[in-house]
Protein backbone atom coordinates (compact mmCIF):
# COMPACT_ATOMS: atom_id res chain seq x y z
CA UNK A 1 0.00 0.00 0.00
CA UNK A 2 1.40 3.58 -0.91
CA UNK A 3 1.59 6.35 1.42
CA UNK A 4 1.60 9.98 1.08
CA UNK A 5 5.04 11.91 3.23
CA UNK A 6 2.45 13.14 5.29
CA UNK A 7 1.00 10.42 5.85
CA UNK A 8 4.41 8.52 6.68
CA UNK A 9 5.60 11.62 8.78
CA UNK A 10 2.48 12.24 10.77
CA UNK A 11 1.31 8.88 11.69
CA UNK A 12 3.19 7.83 14.44
CA UNK A 13 3.31 11.32 15.96
CA UNK A 14 -0.20 12.10 16.76
CA UNK A 15 -2.74 10.22 18.64
CA UNK A 16 -6.06 8.75 16.50
CA UNK A 17 -8.45 11.58 18.06
CA UNK A 18 -6.28 14.08 16.58
CA UNK A 19 -5.72 12.91 12.98
CA UNK A 20 -7.52 14.96 11.01
CA UNK A 21 -4.60 15.85 8.40
CA UNK A 22 -3.97 14.56 5.25
CA UNK A 23 -2.95 11.44 6.90
CA UNK A 24 -6.50 10.31 7.85
CA UNK A 25 -7.98 11.51 4.29
CA UNK A 26 -8.70 7.81 3.22
CA UNK A 27 -10.42 6.71 6.35
CA UNK A 28 -12.66 10.33 5.96
CA UNK A 29 -13.00 8.80 2.71
CA UNK A 30 -14.48 5.36 3.20
CA UNK A 31 -16.93 6.87 6.14
CA UNK A 32 -18.21 9.02 3.31
CA UNK A 33 -18.55 6.52 0.86
CA UNK A 34 -20.55 4.07 3.45
CA UNK A 35 -23.07 6.91 4.87
CA UNK A 36 -23.77 8.13 1.79
CA UNK A 37 -24.32 4.50 0.65
CA UNK A 38 -26.36 3.96 3.51
CA UNK A 39 -28.21 6.95 3.04
CA UNK A 40 -28.87 6.46 -0.46
CA UNK A 41 -30.35 2.75 0.42
CA UNK A 42 -32.67 3.89 2.92
CA UNK A 43 -34.26 6.46 0.46
CA UNK A 44 -34.32 3.75 -1.97
CA UNK A 45 -31.86 5.52 -4.66
CA UNK A 46 -29.35 2.80 -5.29
CA UNK A 47 -29.34 1.84 -8.90
CA UNK A 48 -29.75 -2.17 -8.42
CA UNK A 49 -32.86 -1.98 -5.76
CA UNK A 50 -34.56 0.81 -8.99
CA UNK A 51 -32.88 -2.25 -11.50
CA UNK A 52 -35.00 -5.03 -8.84
CA UNK A 53 -37.49 -2.98 -8.81
CA UNK A 54 -38.39 -2.84 -12.43
CA UNK A 55 -37.74 -6.04 -13.37
CA UNK A 56 -40.39 -7.10 -10.90
CA UNK A 57 -42.84 -4.76 -12.23
CA UNK A 58 -42.46 -5.40 -15.52
CA UNK A 59 -42.40 -9.58 -15.22
CA UNK A 60 -45.50 -9.51 -12.89
CA UNK A 61 -48.34 -11.77 -14.26
CA UNK A 62 -51.31 -9.79 -15.57
CA UNK A 63 -54.57 -10.97 -16.57
CA UNK A 64 -54.96 -11.17 -21.06
CA UNK A 65 -58.26 -11.34 -22.76
CA UNK A 66 -59.99 -14.71 -23.41
CA UNK A 67 -61.65 -14.70 -26.65
CA UNK A 68 -64.49 -17.87 -27.18
CA UNK A 69 -64.68 -17.36 -30.52
CA UNK A 70 -60.70 -16.39 -31.09
CA UNK A 71 -61.68 -12.96 -32.61
CA UNK A 72 -59.62 -9.70 -31.62
CA UNK A 73 -61.26 -6.60 -30.19
CA UNK A 74 -60.73 -3.00 -28.97
CA UNK A 75 -59.89 -2.95 -25.62
CA UNK A 76 -58.70 -6.44 -25.45
CA UNK A 77 -55.56 -7.32 -23.88
CA UNK A 78 -53.26 -9.39 -26.06
CA UNK A 79 -49.70 -10.49 -26.64
CA UNK A 80 -48.10 -10.33 -29.92
CA UNK A 81 -45.73 -13.12 -31.17
CA UNK A 82 -42.96 -13.47 -34.03
CA UNK A 83 -43.64 -16.16 -36.12
CA UNK A 84 -39.73 -16.50 -37.03
CA UNK A 85 -38.04 -16.32 -33.77
CA UNK A 86 -41.20 -17.36 -30.96
CA UNK A 87 -40.43 -13.52 -29.41
CA UNK A 88 -42.78 -11.37 -27.67
CA UNK A 89 -42.85 -7.81 -28.34
CA UNK A 90 -41.97 -6.33 -25.18
CA UNK A 91 -41.42 -3.08 -24.07
CA UNK A 92 -39.44 -1.21 -20.81
CA UNK A 93 -40.87 2.09 -20.04
CA UNK A 94 -38.53 2.88 -17.87
CA UNK A 95 -35.89 3.27 -20.37
CA UNK A 96 -36.14 6.77 -22.41
CA UNK A 97 -34.06 6.07 -25.94
CA UNK A 98 -33.13 9.76 -25.87
CA UNK A 99 -33.80 11.67 -22.45
CA UNK A 100 -36.13 14.40 -22.61
CA UNK A 101 -37.81 13.00 -25.81
CA UNK A 102 -40.53 10.79 -24.28
CA UNK A 103 -39.08 7.50 -26.41
CA UNK A 104 -39.35 4.25 -24.73
CA UNK A 105 -37.51 0.81 -25.43
CA UNK A 106 -39.51 -1.63 -27.38
CA UNK A 107 -37.89 -5.06 -28.27
CA UNK A 108 -38.13 -8.77 -29.00
CA UNK A 109 -38.34 -10.60 -25.53
CA UNK A 110 -37.07 -14.13 -25.54
CA UNK A 111 -39.37 -14.31 -22.56
CA UNK A 112 -42.29 -17.51 -22.77
CA UNK A 113 -44.29 -16.24 -20.05
CA UNK A 114 -47.07 -13.50 -20.82
CA UNK A 115 -46.34 -10.56 -18.25
CA UNK A 116 -47.05 -6.82 -18.02
CA UNK A 117 -43.94 -5.42 -20.47
CA UNK A 118 -45.31 -7.72 -23.26
CA UNK A 119 -48.94 -7.58 -22.40
CA UNK A 120 -50.11 -4.88 -24.88
CA UNK A 121 -53.78 -3.23 -24.94
CA UNK A 122 -55.71 -2.24 -28.59
CA UNK A 123 -57.48 1.17 -28.52
CA UNK A 124 -58.97 2.47 -31.36
CA UNK A 125 -57.03 5.71 -32.55
CA UNK A 126 -58.21 9.52 -32.44
CA UNK A 127 -61.60 10.58 -34.77
CA UNK A 128 -59.08 12.28 -37.60
CA UNK A 129 -56.90 8.67 -38.09
CA UNK A 130 -59.95 6.67 -37.95
CA UNK A 131 -61.23 4.82 -41.24
CA UNK A 132 -64.07 6.37 -42.90
CA UNK A 133 -65.95 3.24 -42.59
CA UNK A 134 -65.58 2.42 -39.08
CA UNK A 135 -68.43 1.62 -37.42
CA UNK A 136 -68.30 2.75 -33.34
CA UNK A 137 -70.79 0.04 -32.70
CA UNK A 138 -68.81 -2.95 -33.42
CA UNK A 139 -65.98 -3.16 -31.53
CA UNK A 140 -64.09 -6.33 -33.84
CA UNK A 141 -60.78 -5.06 -34.93
CA UNK A 142 -60.90 -5.87 -38.54
CA UNK A 143 -58.23 -6.58 -41.52
CA UNK A 144 -57.34 -3.09 -42.85
CA UNK A 145 -59.05 -0.93 -39.62
CA UNK A 146 -56.72 1.27 -37.91
CA UNK A 147 -55.70 0.41 -34.41
CA UNK A 148 -53.62 1.93 -31.36
CA UNK A 149 -51.29 -0.58 -29.35
CA UNK A 150 -51.38 0.67 -25.50
CA UNK A 151 -49.00 -1.13 -23.09
CA UNK A 152 -50.28 -2.66 -19.56
CA UNK A 153 -51.75 -0.48 -16.71
CA UNK A 154 -49.46 -2.42 -14.13
CA UNK A 155 -46.78 -0.79 -15.65
CA UNK A 156 -48.10 2.99 -15.16
CA UNK A 157 -48.21 2.33 -11.35
CA UNK A 158 -46.06 4.92 -9.19
CA UNK A 159 -45.13 4.80 -5.41
CA UNK A 160 -45.27 8.74 -5.59
CA UNK A 161 -48.66 9.15 -6.36
CA UNK A 162 -51.82 7.19 -6.08
CA UNK A 163 -52.41 7.91 -10.40
CA UNK A 164 -51.32 6.07 -13.34
CA UNK A 165 -49.30 7.61 -15.50
CA UNK A 166 -50.49 8.43 -19.19
CA UNK A 167 -50.77 5.53 -21.54
CA UNK A 168 -47.77 4.95 -23.42
CA UNK A 169 -48.66 3.65 -27.47
CA UNK A 170 -46.99 1.50 -29.67
CA UNK A 171 -45.21 4.50 -32.06
CA UNK A 172 -42.65 4.54 -34.89
CA UNK A 173 -41.93 7.26 -37.19
CA UNK A 174 -39.44 8.19 -40.36
CA UNK A 175 -35.59 7.64 -40.08
CA UNK A 176 -33.43 10.56 -39.74
CA UNK A 177 -30.16 11.42 -38.58
CA UNK A 178 -31.61 11.37 -35.18
CA UNK A 179 -34.60 8.76 -35.10
CA UNK A 180 -32.66 5.08 -35.94
CA UNK A 181 -32.00 1.55 -34.60
CA UNK A 182 -28.68 1.38 -32.65
CA UNK A 183 -28.33 -1.59 -34.41
CA UNK A 184 -29.51 -2.15 -37.57
CA UNK A 185 -29.80 1.45 -38.22
CA UNK A 186 -33.65 1.17 -39.29
CA UNK A 187 -36.63 2.88 -38.26
CA UNK A 188 -37.79 2.96 -34.62
CA UNK A 189 -40.50 1.45 -33.18
CA UNK A 190 -40.67 2.87 -29.69
CA UNK A 191 -43.91 3.68 -27.18
CA UNK A 192 -44.98 7.31 -26.56
CA UNK A 193 -47.45 9.28 -24.83
CA UNK A 194 -48.63 10.88 -28.02
CA UNK A 195 -51.65 9.82 -29.33
CA UNK A 196 -51.30 10.80 -32.80
CA UNK A 197 -50.73 9.80 -36.63
CA UNK A 198 -47.47 7.95 -35.34
CA UNK A 199 -48.98 5.63 -32.67
CA UNK A 200 -51.72 4.03 -35.49
CA UNK A 201 -51.41 1.00 -37.50
CA UNK A 202 -52.96 -1.92 -38.82
CA UNK A 203 -53.41 -5.03 -39.46
CA UNK A 204 -53.10 -7.34 -43.01
CA UNK A 205 -52.53 -10.67 -44.05
CA UNK A 206 -48.39 -11.46 -45.24
CA UNK A 207 -48.18 -11.49 -48.59
CA UNK A 208 -47.33 -15.12 -50.37
CA UNK A 209 -46.15 -14.20 -53.62
CA UNK A 210 -48.42 -15.50 -56.69
CA UNK A 211 -49.98 -17.59 -53.92
CA UNK A 212 -53.32 -16.28 -52.69
CA UNK A 213 -52.93 -12.92 -54.25
CA UNK A 214 -56.24 -11.97 -54.66
CA UNK A 215 -57.59 -13.37 -51.39
CA UNK A 216 -55.12 -11.34 -49.69
CA UNK A 217 -56.89 -8.46 -51.37
CA UNK A 218 -60.60 -9.50 -50.55
CA UNK A 219 -59.39 -10.02 -47.00
CA UNK A 220 -60.09 -6.41 -46.06
CA UNK A 221 -62.92 -5.88 -43.58
CA UNK A 222 -62.83 -9.66 -42.27
CA UNK A 223 -62.49 -10.18 -38.42
CA UNK A 224 -58.83 -10.43 -36.95
CA UNK A 225 -58.15 -14.15 -35.02
CA UNK A 226 -56.00 -15.04 -32.55
CA UNK A 227 -53.10 -17.30 -34.28
CA UNK A 228 -53.91 -16.12 -37.52
CA UNK A 229 -50.50 -14.86 -39.11
CA UNK A 230 -50.08 -11.16 -39.78
CA UNK A 231 -48.51 -8.28 -40.42
CA UNK A 232 -48.65 -5.50 -38.62
CA UNK A 233 -48.15 -1.96 -40.87
CA UNK A 234 -47.64 1.22 -39.82
CA UNK A 235 -50.36 3.31 -41.29
CA UNK A 236 -48.28 6.17 -41.77
CA UNK A 237 -44.96 4.72 -43.51
CA UNK A 238 -45.94 1.76 -44.57
CA UNK A 239 -43.03 -0.30 -42.82
CA UNK A 240 -44.13 -2.73 -40.84
CA UNK A 241 -43.03 -4.07 -37.37
CA UNK A 242 -39.96 -6.32 -37.97
CA UNK A 243 -37.38 -8.84 -36.24
CA UNK A 244 -34.51 -9.75 -37.74
CA UNK A 245 -32.42 -12.69 -35.58
CA UNK A 246 -29.11 -11.08 -36.70
CA UNK A 247 -30.08 -8.13 -34.90
CA UNK A 248 -29.79 -8.43 -31.21
CA UNK A 249 -29.03 -6.06 -28.48
CA UNK A 250 -28.71 -6.01 -24.34
CA UNK A 251 -30.91 -4.91 -21.91
CA UNK A 252 -31.77 -5.31 -18.55
CA UNK A 253 -33.48 -8.32 -18.60
CA UNK A 254 -30.87 -9.98 -21.05
CA UNK A 255 -30.03 -10.20 -24.55
CA UNK A 256 -33.34 -9.21 -26.90
CA UNK A 257 -34.06 -8.91 -30.16
CA UNK A 258 -34.19 -5.71 -31.91
CA UNK A 259 -37.62 -4.40 -33.32
CA UNK A 260 -37.67 -1.95 -36.10
CA UNK A 261 -40.06 -0.74 -39.15
CA UNK A 262 -38.77 -1.80 -41.93
CA UNK A 263 -40.87 -3.76 -45.39
CA UNK A 264 -38.48 -6.40 -46.31
CA UNK A 265 -39.94 -8.89 -49.22
CA UNK A 266 -38.36 -12.09 -50.70
CA UNK A 267 -36.36 -11.67 -54.38
CA UNK A 268 -37.04 -13.25 -57.52
CA UNK A 269 -39.78 -12.26 -60.26
CA UNK A 270 -43.79 -11.44 -59.93
CA UNK A 271 -44.53 -11.45 -63.87
CA UNK A 272 -46.88 -8.68 -63.31
CA UNK A 273 -47.19 -7.88 -66.80
CA UNK A 274 -48.04 -11.48 -68.17
CA UNK A 275 -50.51 -11.97 -64.70
CA UNK A 276 -52.04 -8.93 -65.37
CA UNK A 277 -53.07 -9.91 -69.09
CA UNK A 278 -53.94 -12.98 -68.18
CA UNK A 279 -56.11 -10.94 -65.98
CA UNK A 280 -55.37 -13.29 -62.90
CA UNK A 281 -53.93 -10.36 -60.35
CA UNK A 282 -52.89 -6.81 -60.97
CA UNK A 283 -50.03 -4.52 -59.93
CA UNK A 284 -51.76 -3.56 -56.72
CA UNK A 285 -53.02 -7.45 -55.17
CA UNK A 286 -49.58 -9.12 -56.58
CA UNK A 287 -47.21 -8.27 -54.07
CA UNK A 288 -43.65 -10.61 -53.58
CA UNK A 289 -43.77 -12.43 -50.16
CA UNK A 290 -43.27 -11.05 -47.04
CA UNK A 291 -40.06 -12.62 -45.45
CA UNK A 292 -40.75 -14.44 -42.75
CA UNK A 293 -39.02 -11.51 -40.00
CA UNK A 294 -42.01 -9.37 -41.10
CA UNK A 295 -45.05 -11.90 -39.41
CA UNK A 296 -46.32 -11.65 -35.99
CA UNK A 297 -49.61 -13.46 -34.34
CA UNK A 298 -51.83 -12.32 -31.72
CA UNK A 299 -52.10 -14.72 -28.34
CA UNK A 300 -54.65 -14.02 -25.80
CA UNK A 301 -55.49 -16.12 -22.85
CA UNK A 302 -55.89 -19.93 -22.88
CA UNK A 303 -58.92 -19.67 -20.86
CA UNK A 304 -61.23 -17.80 -18.00
CA UNK A 305 -58.93 -18.47 -15.45
CA UNK A 306 -55.84 -16.33 -17.06
CA UNK A 307 -58.56 -13.82 -17.85
CA UNK A 308 -59.25 -13.11 -14.77
CA UNK A 309 -58.92 -9.74 -13.23
CA UNK A 310 -57.73 -9.42 -9.48
CA UNK A 311 -55.88 -6.36 -9.85
CA UNK A 312 -56.74 -3.03 -8.00
CA UNK A 313 -55.42 -0.29 -9.98
CA UNK A 314 -55.23 3.66 -9.27
CA UNK A 315 -57.65 6.00 -11.26
CA UNK A 316 -56.05 6.86 -15.03
CA UNK A 317 -54.08 10.22 -14.62
CA UNK A 318 -56.50 12.81 -15.93
CA UNK A 319 -56.95 16.54 -14.92
CA UNK A 320 -59.39 15.39 -12.48
CA UNK A 321 -57.94 13.11 -10.80
CA UNK A 322 -54.64 15.04 -10.80
CA UNK A 323 -56.69 17.82 -9.02
CA UNK A 324 -58.08 15.10 -6.66
CA UNK A 325 -54.57 13.85 -5.68
CA UNK A 326 -53.22 17.86 -4.95
CA UNK A 327 -56.35 18.63 -2.78
CA UNK A 328 -55.75 15.66 -0.61
CA UNK A 329 -51.78 16.03 -0.03
CA UNK A 330 -53.09 19.86 1.19
CA UNK A 331 -55.41 18.38 3.08
CA UNK A 332 -52.46 15.93 4.83
CA UNK A 333 -50.94 19.55 5.82
CA UNK A 334 -53.40 20.49 8.35
CA UNK A 335 -55.89 23.50 8.03
CA UNK A 336 -52.81 25.63 6.95
CA UNK A 337 -52.21 23.83 3.30
CA UNK A 338 -53.54 25.85 1.12
CA UNK A 339 -52.88 28.69 2.91
CA UNK A 340 -48.77 27.98 2.54
CA UNK A 341 -49.28 27.25 -0.96
CA UNK A 342 -50.92 30.60 -1.73
CA UNK A 343 -48.55 32.32 0.54
CA UNK A 344 -45.51 30.68 -1.77
CA UNK A 345 -47.42 31.22 -4.93
CA UNK A 346 -47.83 35.13 -3.65
CA UNK A 347 -44.46 35.20 -2.91
CA UNK A 348 -43.45 33.73 -6.56
CA UNK A 349 -45.66 36.82 -8.03
CA UNK A 350 -44.27 39.47 -6.27
CA UNK A 351 -41.13 38.53 -7.31
CA UNK A 352 -42.02 37.88 -11.13
CA UNK A 353 -44.23 41.28 -11.50
CA UNK A 354 -47.07 40.89 -9.34
CA UNK A 355 -49.51 41.07 -12.46
CA UNK A 356 -50.95 37.08 -10.97
CA UNK A 357 -49.40 35.51 -14.21
CA UNK A 358 -46.54 33.16 -13.36
CA UNK A 359 -44.71 30.10 -15.29
CA UNK A 360 -45.64 26.47 -15.53
CA UNK A 361 -42.15 25.59 -14.86
CA UNK A 362 -42.10 28.09 -11.66
CA UNK A 363 -45.28 26.80 -10.70
CA UNK A 364 -44.22 23.16 -10.60
CA UNK A 365 -41.15 24.34 -8.76
CA UNK A 366 -43.04 25.83 -5.98
CA UNK A 367 -44.78 22.70 -5.98
CA UNK A 368 -42.48 20.92 -4.84
CA UNK A 369 -40.80 23.23 -2.15
CA UNK A 370 -44.17 23.15 -0.69
CA UNK A 371 -44.09 19.21 -0.57
CA UNK A 372 -45.91 17.40 -3.39
CA UNK A 373 -43.83 14.85 -4.59
CA UNK A 374 -46.14 14.40 -7.32
CA UNK A 375 -43.49 13.77 -10.94
CA UNK A 376 -43.82 16.61 -13.56
CA UNK A 377 -45.50 15.12 -16.30
CA UNK A 378 -49.12 14.79 -14.26
CA UNK A 379 -48.81 18.67 -12.90
CA UNK A 380 -48.39 19.09 -16.75
CA UNK A 381 -51.88 17.98 -17.42
CA UNK A 382 -53.09 20.49 -14.56
CA UNK A 383 -51.24 23.24 -15.77
CA UNK A 384 -50.98 22.81 -19.83
CA UNK A 385 -55.08 23.14 -19.05
CA UNK A 386 -55.01 25.94 -17.59
CA UNK A 387 -52.59 27.75 -19.43
CA UNK A 388 -54.46 26.98 -22.98
CA UNK A 389 -51.93 29.29 -25.11
CA UNK A 390 -48.42 30.31 -24.15
CA UNK A 391 -46.10 29.20 -20.75
CA UNK A 392 -48.23 31.05 -18.10
CA UNK A 393 -51.07 30.68 -15.87
CA UNK A 394 -52.92 32.64 -13.62
CA UNK A 395 -52.26 31.23 -10.23
CA UNK A 396 -55.61 31.93 -8.65
CA UNK A 397 -57.16 29.89 -11.27
CA UNK A 398 -54.58 27.27 -10.12
CA UNK A 399 -55.63 27.33 -6.32
CA UNK A 400 -59.22 27.60 -7.33
CA UNK A 401 -59.14 24.54 -9.51
CA UNK A 402 -57.35 21.98 -6.70
CA UNK A 403 -59.47 23.84 -4.00
CA UNK A 404 -62.65 23.24 -5.76
CA UNK A 405 -65.65 25.70 -4.64
CA UNK A 406 -67.15 26.05 -1.00
CA UNK A 407 -70.13 24.55 -0.31
CA UNK A 408 -73.22 27.19 -0.52
CA UNK A 409 -74.19 26.95 3.81
CA UNK A 410 -70.68 28.43 3.65
CA UNK A 411 -71.15 30.89 1.35
CA UNK A 412 -73.62 32.23 3.27
CA UNK A 413 -71.94 32.62 6.32
CA UNK A 414 -69.17 34.72 4.38
CA UNK A 415 -71.65 36.70 2.65
CA UNK A 416 -73.25 37.40 6.26
CA UNK A 417 -69.39 38.46 7.29
CA UNK A 418 -68.84 40.58 4.24
CA UNK A 419 -71.51 42.67 4.35
CA UNK A 420 -70.92 43.27 8.05
CA UNK A 421 -67.81 44.67 7.37
CA UNK A 422 -69.44 47.01 4.49
CA UNK A 423 -71.21 49.78 6.08
CA UNK A 424 -71.67 51.58 3.52
CA UNK A 425 -72.93 49.09 0.97
CA UNK A 426 -70.70 50.01 -1.64
CA UNK A 427 -69.91 46.27 -2.45
CA UNK A 428 -66.06 46.87 -1.28
CA UNK A 429 -64.26 47.32 2.22
CA UNK A 430 -61.70 49.52 2.65
CA UNK A 431 -58.24 47.65 3.29
CA UNK A 432 -57.33 49.02 6.87
CA UNK A 433 -61.02 48.50 8.34
CA UNK A 434 -60.67 45.15 7.33
CA UNK A 435 -57.64 44.53 8.90
CA UNK A 436 -58.40 46.36 11.95
CA UNK A 437 -61.78 44.37 12.32
CA UNK A 438 -59.64 40.69 12.07
CA UNK A 439 -59.75 39.06 15.52
CA UNK A 440 -56.39 36.89 15.14
CA UNK A 441 -56.98 35.08 17.94
CA UNK A 442 -60.25 33.21 16.61
CA UNK A 443 -58.43 32.10 13.46
CA UNK A 444 -57.49 27.98 13.44
CA UNK A 445 -53.86 28.67 12.76
CA UNK A 446 -53.62 29.93 16.07
CA UNK A 447 -53.68 26.51 17.90
CA UNK A 448 -50.98 25.40 15.51
CA UNK A 449 -48.19 27.77 16.38
CA UNK A 450 -48.55 30.66 14.06
CA UNK A 451 -48.09 34.07 15.81
CA UNK A 452 -50.71 36.68 15.31
CA UNK A 453 -47.82 39.27 13.36
CA UNK A 454 -47.78 36.23 11.10
CA UNK A 455 -51.42 36.18 10.84
CA UNK A 456 -51.90 39.43 10.03
CA UNK A 457 -49.37 39.90 7.48
CA UNK A 458 -50.74 36.33 5.84
CA UNK A 459 -54.32 38.88 5.36
CA UNK A 460 -52.38 41.94 3.97
CA UNK A 461 -50.39 39.70 1.65
CA UNK A 462 -53.39 38.09 0.19
CA UNK A 463 -54.76 41.33 -0.81
CA UNK A 464 -51.57 42.75 -3.14
CA UNK A 465 -51.60 43.90 -6.51
CA UNK A 466 -47.81 44.38 -8.25
CA UNK A 467 -46.08 44.87 -5.06
CA UNK A 468 -48.69 47.28 -3.21
CA UNK A 469 -51.85 46.86 -1.16
CA UNK A 470 -54.87 47.36 -2.65
CA UNK A 471 -57.16 50.29 -0.77
CA UNK A 472 -59.91 48.26 -0.60
CA UNK A 473 -61.38 44.49 -1.17
CA UNK A 474 -64.24 43.51 -2.58
CA UNK A 475 -66.78 40.47 -2.45
CA UNK A 476 -64.73 37.67 -4.75
CA UNK A 477 -61.27 38.65 -3.03
CA UNK A 478 -62.57 38.13 0.40
CA UNK A 479 -64.35 34.76 -0.27
CA UNK A 480 -61.28 33.59 -1.68
CA UNK A 481 -59.53 34.41 1.55
CA UNK A 482 -61.91 32.64 3.35
CA UNK A 483 -62.07 29.77 0.93
CA UNK A 484 -58.35 28.78 2.13
CA UNK A 485 -59.27 28.57 5.62
CA UNK A 486 -62.34 26.57 4.13
CA UNK A 487 -60.76 23.84 2.64
CA UNK A 488 -58.74 22.75 5.22
CA UNK A 489 -62.39 22.75 7.99
CA UNK A 490 -64.39 19.46 7.89
CA UNK A 491 -67.17 20.35 9.85
CA UNK A 492 -69.49 23.47 8.38
CA UNK A 493 -70.80 24.14 12.27
CA UNK A 494 -67.08 24.71 12.97
CA UNK A 495 -66.49 26.61 9.87
CA UNK A 496 -69.63 29.43 10.35
CA UNK A 497 -68.64 29.56 13.87
CA UNK A 498 -65.41 30.50 13.04
CA UNK A 499 -66.39 32.86 10.81
CA UNK A 500 -69.06 34.59 13.08
CA UNK A 501 -65.41 35.39 15.05
CA UNK A 502 -62.93 36.32 12.40
CA UNK A 503 -63.93 39.54 12.16
CA UNK A 504 -65.72 41.55 14.23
Amino acid sequence: MQFTPQQIAGGPRFSAATRIGNWYEDISLENAKVNEFQGRAKSGSLQVKKLRDKIAKCSQQVPHTFSEDGVVRFGDYIVLEHDNTGCTLACDPFYELTTGMEKYHVSGSREATQCARNTFRVFRPPSAHKNADDDEDDPVLRIGQSFCLGCNESLLTSEKTNILAPQLYLCSTIKNDRNATKTSNKQMVYLSPYLNSEAVWQVTPPSYGKAGSCERILAVGSPVFLDDAFVIQHKQTYNVVTVNPANKEITDFGPEFEVFGDYVHSTGKLSLMEYETMGISTATSLLKADVPYNIWHFVGAKDMEAARESRVLPPTASVDTVLDDLYRHARSLGIGGFIALRSRLQDLDRRSGGDGKLDKEDVKSCLTKWGCSMEYRYLDMVLDDLSRVGTFIDYRDFLRAVRGPISSGRKEAVRETFGALDIDGLGAIPTDQMVSHFDVSAHPLIEEGYSQSELREQLKSCFMFKGRQVPSVRYPEFEEYCADISAGIDDDENFVNMMSRLFV
